[in-house]
């Protein structure tokens, strides 16, 4: 077995944190206050803008961040066939 390289050991440790606090999320959801970067539709204008999050919602943003974990080990542990 061929041992994985330094981007893929470094690609499943970050994938592996996604994919832990995103199901932590998902199981123990929090309220609170999320800032946002954005500008307007012709890259003028930026600023913050808040967003309030709900308990539905971070559940929502778990899962999503367990799925870019998930991803992101599937991604560093895929081997080409020679």
């Amino acid at each position: 077995m061929k041992r994985l390289s330094t981007m893929q050991r470094y690609g499943l440790l970050l994938g592996l944190a996604f994919t832990a606090c995103g199901m932590m999320v998902t199981i123990w959801p929090q309220t609170g206050v999320v800032a946002h970067f954005t500008n307007d539709e012709f890259g003028f204008n930026p600023r913050y803008v808040t967003e309030m999050v709900s308990e539905n919602k971070s559940r929502v943003y778990g899962v999503l961040a367990t799925l870019l974990g998930a991803g992101l080990i599937a991604a560093s542990l895929y081997r080409e066939k020679k």
